[in-house]
């Protein structure tokens, strides 16, 4: 399952004719849909429809981290500001380890939108999500934690990304050394290798390094993906049962 599967998936394509349906009408009437003249159902589709779209933002960036590893421009602005192909890789890797693990929170984002919790954003968390009775006493927790199952194997990455220093990793850190030399820079004489032999084992390096992330990264994306896409599914009746019960509401104002 990719990130096309996923937009065109039962859940996503109602919520966006919901959502696009009421945004038209509003943009024909002049009104602005976060204003407080909008109903609670509108209020409540455009809630949906907005958690909607960022988590979807978030999956498509995921699935093309694992291209932009290979996709440095040697020519371009890059390079001639003295970035090398060593630095560009760590920032990729560290920018894909940090944005993996907030996929689950713009889940429980979603969550607390289709039930209609009216959580503050900023207070969303696992556990007043997940124990929160119109929630727990349903199959989401369980297909929230295969979510956060498929990404948990690099929270502690992240964690030591946000909070302590830079990514570690054995083949990485080498390939960050050998990139600190150019042909300038490089001591033949001392080394006793010549600089061409250097720049051949740093770029062999440098493709089992990327082809090995390459397939690592594809692999979590491939199982977390899945399990978004089962999430989805269940989230559907909840949110047709929640539409027709705020439109109830709202008929009877």
């Amino acid at each position: 399952m990719n990130i096309d599967d996923l937009k065109t998936h039962k859940f996503v394509t109602e919520c966006w004719n919901d959502s696009m349906g009421m945004r038209r009408k509003h943009k024909e009437l002049g009104i602005d849909p976060m204003s407080d003249s909008v109903n609670e159902l509108e209020f409540y589709t455009y809630r949906v429809g907005h958690a909607l779209a960022h988590l979807l933002t978030w999956i498509e960036q995921l699935q093309e981290a694992p291209t932009y590893l290979a996709d440095f421009n040697y020519s371009g602005k890059a390079r001639k500001s003295g970035i090398t192909r060593a630095r560009y890789l760590l920032y990729t890797v560290e920018n894909y380890l940090i944005r993996l693990q907030s996929i689950y929170d713009r889940c429980l984002q979603l969550t607390n939108c289709v039930f209609h919790l009216c959580i503050e954003d900023s207070n969303v968390g696992h556990s007043l999500v997940v124990s929160n009775l119109q929630v727990s006493r349903t199959d989401i927790p369980s297909h929230l934690k295969r979510v956060r199952k498929a990404v948990a194997g690099k929270q502690s990455d992240r964690n030591k990304i946000v909070h302590q220093a830079s990514y570690q990793e054995k083949e990485l850190d080498r390939l960050l050394l050998f990139y600190i030399y150019d042909e300038s820079t490089w001591d033949e004489a001392q080394s006793g290798t010549p600089f061409k032999n250097l720049a051949i084992m740093r770029s062999q390096l440098l493709r089992k390094v990327v082809a090995e992330k390459r397939s690592e990264f594809e692999a979590i994306n491939t199982e977390l993906f899945e399990a978004i896409g089962l999430l989805l599914d269940k989230f559907l009746p909840h949110y047709r049962k929640h539409v027709k019960k705020v439109s109830t509401y709202v008929s009877a104002t």
